[in-house]
């Protein structure tokens, strides 16, 4: 099931799917971060939400 935040839909909000411009720009938007700060959590941790939330100390 797709959630719709911000006009944004996200398929899966359990991933960071880098590959997808407008999926990026949503967690940019939500943290208050450059793409390049999330870019360099999901290196570190991977694309799981909460681990990339948890690296950045940002509410999932």
């Amino acid at each position: 099931m797709a959630q719709i935040l911000s006009g944004v839909e996200l398929t899966d909000r359990a991933r960071i799917n880098l590959g997808v411009d407008y999926e990026l720009a949503f967690w940019c938007r939500r943290w208050g971060l450059a793409a390049e700060d999330i870019r360099e959590a999901v290196k570190q941790v991977g694309n799981r939400s909460a681990d990339v939330a948890r690296l950045l100390s940002k509410p999932l």
